[in-house]
């Protein structure tokens, strides 16, 4: 979570694995910054936040959807997530449009899983 000015405009939930199988990574569950305050740095930093959480409990690799539009995917992207499958027309849109869902996973450099 990221508060400003007493407001909140973005917030990150990440989930570790439970299962022995999938322990070495986590999922990024949810990232939303507001419209407003989008282009700031606050996604970055929350981006950044949530990896090195991750690896300082030793995990190996992020996994996250996101939406199939070019913003998203070029930011995660940018951050070092590459684009491992698709799910068409799989998310809906608060226009009506259908997108596809993006799935995408970070490696961790040095990890110690």
């Amino acid at each position: 979570m990221v508060r400003r000015d007493d407001e909140l405009p973005g917030w990150p939930a990440t989930v570790l694995n439970r299962d022995h199988t999938q322990s070495h990574w986590g999922w990024l569950k949810r990232m939303h910054v507001l419209p407003e305050a989008q282009g700031a740095g606050i996604g970055s930093a929350m981006l950044d936040t949530a990896v090195d959480i991750c690896r300082s409990v030793g995990l190996s690799q992020l996994h996250l959807t996101t939406d199939g539009q070019s913003g998203p995917v070029d930011f995660y992207g940018n951050k070092g997530f590459v684009e491992v499958g698709r799910m068409p027309r799989n998310t809906l849109a608060a226009d009506g449009s259908l997108h596809d869902e993006v799935y995408m996973v970070r490696e961790f450099e040095n990890a110690q899983a």
